[in-house]
């Protein structure tokens, strides 16, 4: 059976029904990692036949350092949440320019580049991702993800840790 194509009305509502926002308090910047819970550390811990941890809290600098082993990264902002409308969609552009196979680089967080109604997640104001400070706000806590290989499906499965 089809589904009915939903309405604006229908859309515009999910942003408040299926939103995340408040669950795990104000100041959560986690979201739907906070999922991962001990309890699900350990069921997953117990399909580990072998397995590394991988840190994600290395900072991108953006000068020479003693582990950049090139090109020390850029970042431009093109568009920000100064800018960003009280009343609908929104969002910022960031350039990024980074030298993957040095030792710095791991990823990139995006809870703070998607803007609704003028905030982004936990209802922080877009405003606060400017020329000056870029997208220093968002998810900082994340310290590491605990990966495995199944040998059989070369699927990688990854659990926060941190």
């Amino acid at each position: 059976m089809a589904m009915p194509i939903p309405t604006e009305e229908d859309v515009l509502g999910w942003m408040t029904t299926l939103s995340n926002w408040g669950r795990w308090g104000s100041e959560d910047e986690l979201g739907t990692l906070n999922l991962i819970t001990p309890e699900k550390r350990v069921q997953a811990g117990r399909l580990v036949r072998e397995g590394i941890s991988v840190t994600c809290s290395r900072l991108i600098v953006p000068e020479i350092a003693a582990d950049v082993t090139s090109i020390p990264p850029l970042h431009y902002m093109m568009n920000t949440g100064e800018a960003a409308p009280r009343r609908g969609p929104g969002g910022a552009s960031d350039f990024m320019g980074l030298a993957f196979h040095g030792l710095t680089i791991t990823h990139l967080d995006s809870l703070c580049h998607q803007f609704w109604d003028g905030q982004m997640y936990n209802g922080k104001p877009a405003s606060l991702v400017t020329v000056q400070q870029k997208a220093t706000e968002g998810p900082r806590r994340l310290r590491r993800l605990t990966c495995r290989r199944n040998r059989d499906s070369q699927r990688v499965s990854c659990y926060s840790s941190g």
